[in-house]
């Protein structure tokens, strides 16, 4: 996954989770708002099912849900 992030001065337009690239909405106002879920007063799972809606363009397959979002939490 690092390798997505070698270049300074571009983001990246996808992340690795698991055999596929997955793509992101990298931009800091689309970061700022997957990170305003963990705000809201809703149980855990569905802060983070909020936030992977936000920040990921396409849905995840539940089998890519936990790597998903360890690859977000990683990135952010």
């Amino acid at each position: 996954m690092r390798s997505h992030l070698l270049d300074p001065w571009s983001l990246p337009e996808s992340l690795p989770v698991g055999d596929t690239d997955i793509p992101i909405r990298a931009d800091y106002r689309d970061v700022l708002k997957a990170l305003g879920a963990f705000q809201e007063e809703l149980p855990r799972y569905f802060q983070w099912c909020k936030a992977m809606r936000l920040f990921y363009r396409e849905p995840i397959p539940a089998s890519l849900r936990p790597a998903a979002a360890q690859a977000m939490a990683d990135f952010l």
